[in-house]
């Protein structure tokens, strides 16, 4: 059962958004929290044509082509395969289903961005490179989700240059039904607000800068557990967003793991808080990012699940995201 609080602010300015008034509180079990925020069973895509995508390169400082090994898909397929095993290896469900050979996808590894899965239903969503709308698999979506699941498509207004690429654009809360998002060529702004229309999620919009570059995605700099937040302030210049986005963490009693620049480069906030079906608590993340942790905030994330971590290299270099990205996870 949910109940709810009222906490008294005073005025917080977004440069996106203006807050002049009370704000709702929801208090829930934790059980609650947990089947609501936590899902034990995860959509990957196999990659076939894995390299890096000049398409995206555009926006996304995190992908570097450089060095780029002689067989990249063999790397990426090495590097997909371990962690699907070390999942399973803790008794959660991964659906994997293989990309298909043409037309030549080489992000078809990162599927959160053209979809996420919720109990009422499924969203589509418009992305910004044009060889990645090839990657939205309707039969993939038959063949995992029940009759009688609503479709909510946004994927037309690409014809408007209008984009939202799905967990990554948006981090979600779905306890307390609120949408972080950090606007980006790839995060429209209209589009964060339709979705919290259509969903009925509160927008938490704000802007976060890498090298004085947005960041592409909102998944790359935090993440979102049942009790737990990870986020990267310092990427987020304006003081009053820190301040706003910061206490609508705090307001629903999430332990703030804050990470530096530095950490985030290395991926640590792109990591997800997963259960298996003994509901026991994992967080999934690259080698990269596990290295990234300090002693004490290894500590602090232990509290809500076990570290599970896998070499990413090749992704995160080529592709520019990880762990987080990989995965879809299906409610």
């Amino acid at each position: 059962m949910v109940m709810r609080g009222v906490i008294n602010t005073s005025r917080v300015y977004s440069s996106h958004i203006f807050f002049n008034h009370q704000i709702t509180a929801r208090y829930t079990t934790k059980k609650d929290n947990l089947y609501t925020q936590v899902t034990d069973t995860l959509l990957m895509i196999q990659p076939v044509n894995f390299h890096c995508n000049d398409m995206t390169k555009t926006d996304n400082t995190f992908q570097v082509s450089k060095n780029s090994p002689i067989n990249p898909q063999a790397q990426a397929l090495r590097e997909f395969n371990t962690l699907v095993s070390l999942l399973r290896s803790h008794r959660i469900n991964v659906y994997v289903r293989k990309d298909t050979p043409e037309p030549v996808k080489p992000d078809a590894v990162f599927p959160n961005n053209w979809v996420s899965f919720h109990p009422e239903g499924v969203v589509l969503y418009p992305m910004r490179a044009e060889n990645r709308r090839y990657e939205r698999r309707i039969d993939v979506l038959k063949e995992l989700i029940g009759k009688g699941k609503k479709y909510t498509d946004f994927s037309k207004l690409e014809e408007e240059e209008m984009y939202l690429e799905g967990t990554g654009s948006l981090v979600l809360d779905r306890v307390n039904r609120k949408a972080y998002a950090n606007i980006s060529p790839r995060t429209h702004i209209t589009l964060v607000k339709k979705f919290c229309t259509e969903l009925k999620f509160e927008p938490i919009v704000f802007s976060a800068k890498y090298n004085d570059i947005p960041i592409y995605h909102t998944n790359v700099l935090m993440s979102v557990g049942a009790e737990f937040a990870i986020i990267c302030l310092e990427s987020i210049s304006s003081k009053s967003e820190r301040t706003f986005v910061l206490r609508s963490l705090e307001q629903d009693r999430k332990e703030v793991i804050e990470i530096s620049i530095d950490q985030c480069s290395r991926m640590l906030g792109n990591c997800l808080q997963v259960r298996n079906s003994s509901n026991q608590l994992f967080i999934v993340m690259s080698e990269q990012a596990r290295n990234a942790l300090t002693s004490d905030m290894c500590q602090r994330l232990s509290k809500h699940g076990t570290i599970l971590s896998s070499d990413l290299t090749t992704i995160e270099t080529l592709g520019g995201g990880s762990a987080r990205c990989m995965i879809a996870e299906i409610y």
